[in-house]
């Protein structure tokens, strides 16, 4: 059916179409309810022209169109509705073309999308409006179940998604592939339920330094593919190409992403924070930062991680930390893992006023356990703690956490690369599961263990979990450590053969 309405306002009673018709109208408002359309050959409802005043479609179902349920190639329609549809087995449910001129008002309420060949909805990038989905479901598609077009486009467009569900679609529930724009945009998803969808559940290819993506307190549960969320997987890159991007009150729970991670940052990103989200019984690494972290600021806080399996891998992977980074509140609990935290930090040597800062503070590491591969490796220590890389043009801050996970070898391992004994990490004031000196040097590699590394300073260390006041007043002993010559000299003396 297509229709091109201009002067009228045209409101449909109850009935069914079987066979395709052509239908062309003028008129500035279009309203259309209580349909049943099925078995279209081509496409059900096309909605073309100028600029209209207003589009309604209300409760009307939708069945195996062959090529599309509705799609809008007008230039721009000021106020658009679309509630209480079902579009049942079609090609592509909801299509939207540019629209130029835009509208001030596009809403998408208490609709169910499902079992779609292609996308569920589609919508091209350059379109000029806000739209709002709120309480609808997109389900059991054969591909993604909604893709924002925007390769060689500008991106106009501002979505906003809450109270909906994505539910086992085959390719994912959201992907999105933007490379310019020159206005802020914001795409929001609050409230959400993403269900058993196979693939990245979220993939953004790419985006730029305008766009801002929120997702807040929606829940990802049984999620399979590489990853939940994942950011940057196209070829472009360069600062133009990354977003904004926030991960804020949200459930991971049971997700299946053995090869990257539930939430997979790659280079594309502005900044990233991620706060107060529950990472629980998930297979595969929770957080990878990848090369995006060379040049943005990373916040991640508040946030606990429970009873997930990660195989070899660690909980949280930071790779290349060149700008500020903060870690701060974070709860690891019965994680079992080739390590909890792997931090590799690095050094931009372009100039710069300002010494870039490394937070580590106030995190609860407690009852972690290696992974099997890790636990039996006769290769090296198992660590709950690895920081790696340079850290000599950082401010470090890596005090107040608590570590008690006596399956791993050590609590901490400095990997920081040593230009002379008096290359020192900082890491007093922590809680270290005992309140003997030497237990707690026994706890971390460094310099002790093998000189390439820097020296940890853990003197003085906290004597309880839940008092930050309570240190150790004398300096305990270094005991030295394996079967060779080793060892710090604090004073002059003369070794004589025995």
């Amino acid at each position: 059916m297509l229709f091109y309405l201009f002067p009228y306002l045209l409101t449909f009673p109850l009935f069914s179409f079987i066979e395709r018709e052509q239908l062309n109208y003028c008129g500035g408002e279009i309203s259309i309810s209580r349909c049943k359309i099925a078995d279209s050959q081509k496409g059900s409802i096309l909605i073309g022209g100028n600029e209209l005043k207003s589009l309604s479609i209300t409760d009307t179902g939708i069945t195996n169109s062959k090529e599309f349920g509705i799609k809008l190639i007008s230039r721009g329609i000021e106020l658009v509705k679309f509630a209480s549809i079902a579009l049942e087995r079609n090609n592509q449910g909801i299509v939207i073309n540019p629209m130029y001129s835009g509208s001030k008002e596009f809403t998408i309420e208490n609709c169910a999308i499902n079992g779609s060949w292609r996308q569920g909805m589609f919508i091209y990038s350059d379109t000029k409006s806000t739209i709002r989905i709120v309480n609808s479901t997109i389900t059991n598609g054969e591909n993604r179940a909604l893709h924002i077009q925007g390769f060689y486009r500008e991106m106009f467009l501002n979505l906003f998604i809450s109270d909906s569900t994505f539910a086992w679609n085959k390719k994912g529930a959201v992907s999105c592939f933007n490379t310019y724009t020159n206005v802020p945009i914001f795409m929001r998803f609050e409230s959400n339920n993403f269900f058993r969808n196979q693939g990245p559940t979220i993939e953004i290819f790419s985006g730029t330094e305008r766009v801002s993506w929120v997702f807040r307190n929606n829940s990802f549960i049984g999620n399979r593919g590489f990853s939940v969320i994942a950011l940057g997987t196209s070829s472009y890159s360069g600062s133009w190409y990354r977003p904004n991007v926030v991960v804020s009150g949200n459930k991971f729970l049971a997700n299946q992403c053995p090869d990257k991670a539930v939430i997979d940052i790659r280079r594309e990103a502005s900044s990233f924070i991620i706060e107060n989200n529950d990472f629980e019984f998930n297979s595969g690494r929770c957080v990878l930062l990848e090369g995006t972290a060379a040049y943005v600021p990373i916040s991640m806080a508040d946030n606990i991680f429970n009873e997930n399996d990660c195989g070899n891998r660690s909980v949280v992977e930071a790779l290349r930390l060149d700008q500020h980074t903060n870690f701060e509140n974070n709860t690891f609990s019965q994680n079992r893992a080739g390590g909890v935290f792997l931090l590799q930090v690095v050094h931009n040597h372009q100039p710069a006023f300002q010494k870039k800062t490394l937070t580590f503070k106030n995190n609860t590491l407690s009852n972690n356990t290696p992974s099997v591969s890790a636990q039996w490796s006769p290769e090296e220590d198992s660590c709950a703690v690895v920081i790696s890389g340079i850290l000599y043009h950082k401010e470090t801050d890596f005090r107040f956490n608590k570590f008690n996970n006596s399956k791993y070898s050590r609590e901490l391992c400095i990997w920081v690369t040593s230009i002379s004994p008096r290359n020192i990490v900082n890491v007093t004031h922590n809680w270290w599961g005992t309140e003997v000196g030497g237990q707690v040097r026994g706890k971390i590699r460094d310099f002790d263990d093998n000189y390439d590394f820097a020296i940890a300073d853990d003197w003085p260390f906290l004597l309880s979990d839940d008092d930050p006041t309570s240190t150790a007043v004398e300096q305990h002993d270094f005991n030295q450590h394996g079967s060779f010559l080793s060892g710090r000299l604090f004073d002059s003396m003369t070794l004589k053969l025995s």
